[in-house]
């Protein structure tokens, strides 16, 4: 099987999943880390939010205005771990965190998307994978080779 998991019962997520044998996907930060030097700046969340043009910046920069969220720059274990909203400044204050940042609060659903492209003959080709939270409840996660699916599709 293409897909690297170190947890054997999230393999079901990817069994319908028609991917060449020869691709090898990581679903581990970790391991996505070590095999794709070229794109680990998607792990730093503060460049991935600046370049969105959200207010962001680490601990120890105050923010002009709040609420804010503030979670680790760089996570590649525990999901949103030590994530959290930031109501105002005193609460700031006993929140710096080394290592974290602050950013807009954004608000609505939360969707989130993990692809694994291949080039095939002038074009590519990808496995999509899609989970969302949306008023607490999490949606089913849909693949899909070659083709884009949409949380809608959910």
């Amino acid at each position: 099987m293409p897909f690297h998991e170190v947890d054997p019962w999230r393999l079901q997520y990817f069994a319908a999943v028609d991917c060449p044998p020869d691709v090898h996907i990581p679903t581990e930060d970790s391991d996505a880390w070590l095999w794709n030097p070229t794109h680990r700046w998607v792990y730093d969340k503060l460049r991935v939010a600046e370049s969105q043009g959200l207010e962001a910046a680490p601990h120890g920069v105050v923010p002009q205005h709040f609420p804010v969220f503030s979670k680790p720059i760089v996570n590649l274990h525990g999901m949103g771990a030590g994530s959290r909203t930031i109501q105002d400044l005193a609460d700031y204050e006993r929140s710096k965190t080394a290592g974290h940042f602050w950013t807009t609060l954004l608000a609505g659903e939360h969707v989130s998307s993990d692809a694994a492209l291949l080039p095939v003959k002038n074009s590519m080709i990808g496995c999509t994978a899609h989970w969302g939270l949306m008023s607490r409840t999490r949606l089913a996660m849909t693949s899909t080779l070659g083709r884009p699916t949409s949380p809608a599709s959910a």
